[in-house]
């Protein structure tokens, strides 16, 4: 059906099957009528006690939301927050908006509210007890002394027992709290002899059931054969209990179907009939009753949605195994952009698998004010945001990065489309808001907003939180290059001083232009930049030009021609890379960085003509670079990393292998791609780049032909002095003999 409207849900959290039965409910009942169902949720429904935690404060932030967009009326499930400050804010704030509200199992005057029916459930269950199996001398466990639901159900309790004729006396009638932990003592009080013996006990809900059950148990009571007992509300715990737990499910279900024909009530002023739900008696061993034998479909939907909702516990905690364990969060130093930050969260979105729909919004003053680090948003949204990530079963949709205005939600919100289930959570760091996440689900039954969604998000705003601090120093050190002509860490010329230099430094001359840059991938040691610029300057000539255009990407400019640029670039390269090694090594850094260099010619032309296409090989230069970061499957330029390496360092011990260990990949793909790149075998490079150094050690020492040998990577002197006939075709001898 296509959607007409949208119907908010405001709810703490979504972590029990109760909660999914409601969902369910209101999923069902608003998608009849044609509207979008909108979760507002923040994961963690906390006590007074903890809302001063920024943490939680920002989680509660994404409430805010709901005064600012577009809701054709909204369920609010007031009672269910354990913080009433945050739910009497919630209030108000609908209120003020005058946004159609109903409000569920809490009775306010400032709202219309709804109630399941109960009464009839519990006179079922107790009925139950009475006439199948001769069960007379009850007790009922209830919640709350005057609570709306707990005297509901200790009605339905009197109700059945005065129908049996049996007198209900204050003796019969405890209060458990709606928590196991009275119901246990109660257990333990009729065990040990304190209290008389029942023959059943009747709870108000399936905790308190638990509760009674096991303090019976423990003591010695044996449940169901002395005391039978029944729960109510269907929840988990009752169906994995020993014994399992006789209770009424559905009711959260019903709940969520008479709500949101309350709520339409409020929106067009007619009354709605709700679709059929009904309350299940779902009858096991806890009262006596035989396992499989009393199964109806009922029973057995129930079953099958509670087997539904054990699975996915158990791939939850693999996931959430896989996702503690996975490198992912460990690279959060290789985001230099949104775009970046877009491709790494593609990644990313697998674990949050359930989802068919995953987008990222951001306010449009999500960094903090670089001018003054104090000013950041710690509430609220900003008027329009800005969707950094659109993702629909796994695949990037074109609307990434397009603004839109925040009343809408979603960009497509807007465009006609079917009506489906979505969840807003906050995206935040540090007390500072960032903007919120919506997934779309398939069903109820696939929603997970569990501690891997949460901590999903907290890897989302961590890569957030690096970014703005990347782009803080990017801004700082703009601001610093402004003013001056050099680079202030390395000395190097920045653009300004590059661009006075130039016009001296031309004359006459062609050039060449080096763009070097240090393709950061995982932590980095803190002298990684210096240490490379040093390698620069050492392999540069006295008269090129030395250039810092960023924080790891240089340039140098150097006198050529344009027969000559190539050869001359990759003696610059080849030189650099000697030095790399030799610093990080003597610094005891075993892996150097992975760099990405392309060499450019520039004729002669005049000075405005050549600053322009420099700041455009730049550009462009970037926009590879980045490409190379984002998709490191693409070989070509890691290859050519790979094999100025090997011949800058043919003494070590190269072998196909140890080629592919580089790379990351197979033998034979190492082998194949190789080949395809620069039409030689690894082997026969590796043969090559060794003669190569063994010809340059020949023409330039004194070193005795085993000691060359030794340089190159040979073990075997005569080894060493056949490859290099076959390859020049005269004796290593001879070859110096001829050089000299």
């Amino acid at each position: 059906m296509r959607a007409i409207g949208k119907i908010g849900v405001i709810l703490p959290e979504i972590t029990d099957p109760l909660e999914y039965d409601l969902l369910r409910g209101i999923t069902e009942q608003a998608h009849a009528f044609g509207y979008d169902v909108l979760i507002f949720t923040d994961t963690f429904n906390t006590a007074s006690e903890h809302h001063e935690c920024n943490y939680i404060h920002s989680m509660e932030n994404i409430y805010t939301l709901v005064g600012m967009c577009e809701l054709n009326g909204v369920v609010f499930a007031s009672g269910r927050f354990h913080n009433k400050n945050v739910s009497k804010h919630i209030g108000t704030m609908l209120k003020k908006r005058k946004i159609p509200t109903v409000i569920l199992e809490e009775q306010r005057d400032d709202f219309p509210y709804v109630f399941p029916p109960q009464r009839q459930s519990m006179y079922e269950i107790t009925k139950h007890l009475i006439e199948s199996h001769g069960r007379r001398n009850l007790y009922c466990i209830t919640g709350i002394p005057d609570e709306f639901n707990s005297m509901e159900r200790l009605a339905g309790f009197s109700d059945a027992m005065q129908e049996a004729g049996i007198h209900v006396t204050e003796e019969r009638i405890f209060y458990g709290q709606y928590w196991d932990a009275k119901p246990y003592e109660i257990g333990r009080q009729i065990a040990e002899g304190q209290l008389p013996m029942p023959d059943g006990i009747v709870c108000a809900n399936d905790s308190m059931a638990i509760g009674v059950c096991n303090g019976l148990v423990q003591y010695g009571v044996d449940v169901p054969n002395q005391i039978a007992v029944t729960g109510y509300d269907g929840g988990w715990y009752a169906f994995i209990h020993t014994p399992q737990i006789t209770t009424i499910s559905g009711r959260n279900r019903q709940l969520g179907t008479l709500a949101v024909c309350r709520l339409m009530q409020e929106i067009d002023g007619k009354e709605h009939t709700p679709i059929e739900t009904a309350q299940v008696l779902w009858l096991t061993t806890s009262c006596g009753c035989n396992t499989w034998s009393n199964r109806t479909a009922d029973m057995l939907s129930a079953e099958q949605n509670m087997s539904h909702y054990m699975n996915k516990l158990v791939l939850h905690y693999v996931h959430t195994k896989t996702f503690k364990t996975s490198d992912h969060l460990m690279h959060t130093q290789d985001v230099k952009s949104l775009d970046q930050l877009a491709a790494k969260l593609q990644h990313l979105a697998g674990y949050v698998s359930e989802a068919e729909y995953l987008s990222l919004c951001l306010c449009e003053d999500w960094k903090f004010d670089f001018d003054d680090l104090a000013k950041y948003r710690s509430f609220g949204f900003s008027e329009s945001m800005t969707q950094i990530l659109s993702i629909h079963k796994g695949v990037i949709a074109d609307t990434a990065s397009e603004s839109f205005p925040t009343k809408y939600l979603l960009p497509h919100m807007q465009a006609s489309h079917e009506t489906g289930i979505y969840v807003l959570t906050s995206l935040h760091y540090g007390g500072q808001i960032f903007g919120y996440a919506v997934s779309q689900f398939p069903s109820v039954l696939e929603i997970s907003v569990d501690g891997t969604f949460t901590s999903w998000c907290d890897a989302v705003s961590s890569y957030l939180n690096h970014l703005q601090n990347h782009m803080y120093h990017e801004y700082l050190y703009q601001q610093s290059d402004a003013l001056s002509m050099h680079d202030t860490e390395t000395a190097f010329l920045n653009r300004r001083g590059l661009m006075e230099q130039l016009a001296n430094f031309r004359r006459q001359s062609d050039l060449g232009c080096l763009m070097i840059a240090m393709l950061k991938t995982g932590e980095r040691p803190a002298n990684d930049t210096i240490l490379t610029a040093n390698a620069i300057r050492i392999s540069s000539e006295e008269d090129e030009l030395l250039c810092r255009l960023n924080r790891r990407t240089f340039m140098l400019i150097f006198r050529t021609t344009q027969e000559q640029l190539e050869a001359a670039a990759e003696q610059r390269i080849g030189s650099l890379y000697e030095k790399i090694h030799y610093f990080y090594e003597s610094s005891g850094i075993q892996e150097i960085p992975k760099l990405h260099a392309e060499n450019v010619y520039l004729p002669f032309e005049g000075i405005a003509e050549t600053e322009c296409r420099l700041m455009d090989l730049e550009t462009k230069f970037a926009a590879r670079v980045e490409s190379a970061m984002l998709f490191p499957g693409n070989y070509s330029d890691r290859l050519q990393s790979l094999r100025r390496h090997i011949y800058s360092t043919p003494q070590e011990e190269w072998t196909v292998e140890k080629m592919a260990d580089e790379l990351n990949v197979s033998i034979s793909h190492m082998q194949r791609i190789y080949k395809n790149e620069f039409n030689i075998s690894c082997n026969r490079d590796i043969i090559k780049a060794r003669i190569q150094h063994a010809q340059k050690l020949l023409q330039t020492t004194d070193l005795k032909i085993y000691e060359v040998a030794a340089r190159c990577g040979y073990q075997n002197a005569n080894h060493f002095m056949r490859q290099f006939k076959e390859q020049l075709g005269v004796s290593a001898l001879r070859y110096r003999r001829s050089e000299q």
